[in-house]
């Protein structure tokens, strides 16, 4: 945005000064670099965006058919192999049980 109209955009998340695409190899090296530097752990980067769009979708309610589309998953099985919910919704699925097991024993 700083840009302003010098900007062409070119469909990419982050690229070099002059616009042009990172090779993916360096952009690999350097979140290893700057993982280690912070001392968390190293991810893949293709499987961290798409595990996270993945998982952020089934907890926003988009539908498994949709996901799958936008994913590039072909099957079901891949697909539900790499969701996973999200804290929130691990905690959710505690409070559902909780008041389950609380109304089943009659106390409240």
């Amino acid at each position: 945005m700083a840009a302003g109209p010098a900007w062409h955009d070119n469909d990419l998340v982050f690229c070099q000064p002059d616009r042009q695409p990172w090779n993916p190899d360096h952009v690999s090296k350097r979140f290893r670099r700057l993982a280690g530097q912070a001392g968390v752990p190293v991810i893949k980067l293709h499987e961290g965006g798409r595990h996270t769009s993945n998982s952020l979708m089934r907890d926003a309610g988009v539908d498994q058919e949709l996901r799958m589309r936008e994913i590039g998953h072909a099957d079901r099985d891949v697909n539900d192999r790499y969701t996973h919910p999200l804290e929130e919704a691990h905690l959710a699925a505690a409070e559902q049980t909780a008041a389950y097991l609380r109304r089943a024993g009659g106390t409240s």
